[in-house]
Formats: structure tokens, C-alpha cells, sequence
């Protein structure tokens, strides 16, 4: 899903169905899980493991994300980053 608010704000939430638990159904699962979309993040983006993505690993900041806030219960896992700051943002918020 995507939309733009009044105010100029972008929001996606993207999500995935798969056939079987990919991690275990706990907060362990959801950094797991959070550490493998990260994995990837820095491969496809040739930046570096962190919390910040910049065009191919350098350059200024375009999004920073504070610390994963994750949770699970009986059929999800989720974990999220706050939006710390960035050139593509206006100030702190979203995650």
C-alpha cells in the first residue's frame, strides 16, 4: 500500500506471505528477520551496514532510522525502524 497525506508524507507499508514461518514467532525472530532485511539492504545499495541508506554507499544521509522496535505474537513478526532523519525527510517520524 501507498499513499501521500495532505501534508506531503509518503507511506508504504510493504509485506510479504510465505507458505511457512521464516523465523521463529518471537521478539529473536523479528531481529532476525530485521537483521536479513538489513543484509540485503547494504548488498543491493552498496552501503554499509548500518542504519542510514545513501546512493550507493556514499553521500549524504537520505534516510536514517533509529533503534528496531520489534514485536510478535501468534501470526506476525514485525520489526520497525523510527525515522531518525535524512535529506529525503522533513523531520523525525514514521518508521
Amino acid at each position: 500500500m501507498r499513499a501521500r497525506s495532505g501534508d506531503g508524507a509518503f507511506e508504504s507499508d510493504e509485506r510479504v506471505r510465505v507458505a511457512g514461518p521464516v523465523v521463529e514467532f518471537s521478539e529473536r525472530g523479528a531481529r532476525v528477520l530485521a537483521d536479513r532485511y538489513w543484509l540485503d539492504v547494504s548488498r543491493v545499495s552498496r552501503t554499509s551496514l548500518g542504519l542510514e541508506l545513501r546512493v550507493l554507499g556514499r553521500g549524504p544521509c537520505l534516510l536514517s532510522f533509529g533503534p528496531a522496535q520489534c514485536t510478535s505474537d501468534v501470526d506476525e513478526v514485525r520489526c520497525r525502524y523510527p525515522i531518525a532523519g535524512g535529506l529525503l525527510t522533513r523531520q523525525p517520524g514514521g518508521s
